[in-house]
């Protein structure tokens, strides 16, 4: 195997666990914080002020769609909230 495509897996593998923190943070925020929803630019703004990350936008929106298609975030007009508010939060607090 190349060397270039070594370091190529080991950066796509990186970037995957770093979304599937980002999208932790996400969940756990949106649960908790923002019950009542955020819009994706917010998340990033919030996520990016609070972590000092400098994560672009794209991570955010990547974060959301997984988290909407695994059924954990539903959109709302242009918000992001809860599937099942109560439950969420209840889950994450314990």
């Amino acid at each position: 195997m190349p060397v270039r495509w070594k370091r190529r897996s080991q950066t796509e593998s990186e970037r995957c666990a770093a979304d599937v923190v980002v999208e932790s943070i996400l969940l756990a925020y949106v649960a908790i914080e923002r019950p009542e929803g955020v819009t994706i630019p917010l998340l990033a703004l919030r996520f990016n002020a609070e972590f000092d990350q400098g994560v672009d936008g794209s991570a955010v929106e990547r974060a959301v769609r997984e988290l909407v298609r695994d059924g954990r975030l539903r959109m709302r007009g242009g918000s992001v909230v809860p599937n099942r508010p109560g439950r969420v939060g209840q889950c994450l607090t314990k």
